[in-house]
C-alpha cells in the first residue's frame, strides 16, 4: 500500500498534468489561458455571467481576469453592462459566441466525450472524492 505522501504526490502530479493539458488545449485553439478560463466560465452559465461570479469561478486573480476581460471587450467578444462592479453582467457578443463555439465549446465536448467513457457510478464517485478533498483541504488551509 502506498503511503499518504506517495498518494498526495500522485494527486498533485495528476492535477498539474491536467493543468498542462488545458494549457495545450488553449494553445491548439489559439486562445490565451486566461481567455480560455473566462470563456469556459461564461459558457458554464450560458452566454452571460455576473462579474462577481466570473471572478470567483474562473480561477484567475482579479487583475489577470480584468486584463483579459478588457482585451475581450476590445476584441468585440464581450460586453460588460453598467452598474456596480460585481453586479455587472459580462455577456458574449455574437462574435464572442462564434468564438466560444470554435474554441471552448470544443474543449467542453472533449471533456464530455471523456466522461461518456466512464460509468455513472465512476463519475459520481470521482465527484464525491473531489468535493470532499476540496472541502477538507479548504478547512485545513484556513487553519494554516
Amino acid at each position: 500500500m502506498e503511503s499518504l505522501r506517495e498518494m498526495n504526490h500522485k494527486i498533485n502530479r495528476i492535477m498539474g498534468d491536467t493543468e498542462v493539458l488545458y494549457h495545450e488545449a488553449a494553445l491548439k485553439l489559439g486562445v490565451s489561458d486566461s481567455e480560455m478560463r473566462l470563456l469556459y466560465t461564461i459558457r458554464d452559465h450560458g452566454s452571460a455571467c455576473l462579474l462577481g461570479e466570473l471572478y470567483k469561478q474562473c480561477g484567475l486573480s482579479k487583475q489577470t481576469a480584468n486584463s483579459a476581460i478588457n482585451r475581450m471587450v476590445e476584441d468585440g467578444l464581450l460586453v460588460v453592462g453598467a452598474g456596480k462592479k460585481r453586479d455587472r453582467i459580462a455577456e458574449l457578443t455574437e462574435k464572442g459566441l462564434l468564438h466560444a463555439n470554435a474554441t471552448v465549446d470544443r474543449l467542453i465536448c472533449a471533456e464530455e466525450d471523456v466522461l461518456k467513457k466512464r460509468t455513472e457510478a465512476e463519475t459520481e464517485m470521482y465527484l464525491r472524492f473531489l468535493e470532499g478533498y476540496y472541502n477538507d483541504l479548504k478547512v485545513r488551509i484556513e487553519t494554516l
